[in-house]
């Protein structure tokens, strides 16, 4: 039977890591087979924010850009016509 291992380590544990951990046939530690799922749901939503989080940041960029280049787009265009 697999032994649940401590908070500490199982932080640092990788998700390929924890994975066989699940698999090891436990048939009287049920309890301990939901923890490593849910720390194995947690680790795979936490990876998820990072990536919805890196990419908010990249949209926030493009539209900074695209709304300074419709300025300029917007000033040229204003130049070309009062003259």
């Amino acid at each position: 039977m697999a032994v649940i291992p401590k908070y500490a380590k199982l932080r640092t544990m990788s998700i390929e890591e924890l994975i066989p951990l699940f698999d090891t046939e436990q048939p009287d530690a049920r309890v301990g087979l939901g923890f490593l799922r849910d720390e194995i749901a947690r680790r795979e939503t936490e990876r998820h924010l990072e990536a919805m989080s890196t990419m908010t940041h990249q949209m926030r960029n493009m539209t900074v850009l695209i709304t300074l280049l419709t300025a300029i787009n917007a000033a040229f265009t204003y130049a070309l016509f009062v003259r």
